[in-house]
């Protein structure tokens, strides 16, 4: 306060706490990327074991019913979903809950009436988000049958392509 006679702003240390507060969250956010990573990694080693387990251990039957672009779909787009979820998703989301955590300490530490703001949005947000997680499992469902049937026809066309190949037909598909 100029008014008390205060006129030292202790910019030293001001710069030296926003300097230890920047290599807090550096470590922090890096350690929480690299720790989910691991876990992840871990989770879709056991995912895929798992998935080749159970489908070994199915009938021929189901497996013809369910069709080849469906397991190459689980196989390669579901898990890749996951894969990337695990990677991304999951660290972003712990770094998240901690920054908004400090984020709420912050505020009402220093602005109360803001922070009191700020928890009377949460239910708005609280609220679109169950409306949000009640829809949106049908839609990745029709999303990943679409992913299995263009699989299942790439799969096709590979198999036919084969065929063509060992009956020597492919000058004649060509020309066609």
């Amino acid at each position: 306060d100029l008014s008390a006679g205060v006129t030292d702003l202790h910019l030293e240390r001001t710069a030296a706490i926003f300097a230890v507060a920047l290599v807090v969250q550096v470590v922090f956010t890096r350690s929480m990327r690299l720790r989910g990573a691991m876990l992840g990694e871990k989770m879709l080693a056991d995912l895929r074991e798992d998935f080749l387990v159970r489908s070994v251990g199915l009938p021929p039957g189901v497996l013809e019913r369910a069709g080849t672009g469906d397991l190459l779909s689980r196989i390669t787009t579901d898990i890749d979903r996951l894969a990337n979820a695990m990677r991304e998703a999951v660290p972003q989301l712990a770094i998240g809950v901690v920054w908004a955590g400090l984020l709420i300490g912050a505020l009402t530490v220093t602005a109360p009436p803001l922070a009191l703001a700020v928890l009377i949005a949460l239910p708005v947000l609280i609220v679109g988000c169950r409306w949000y997680f009640r829809r949106a499992p049908s839609a990745y469902r029709s999303e990943a049958a679409g992913y299995a049937a263009v699989a299942a026809m790439l799969a096709e066309t590979v198999d036919a392509g084969r065929t063509v190949e060992a009956h020597r037909l492919g000058g004649r598909r060509v020309a066609l």
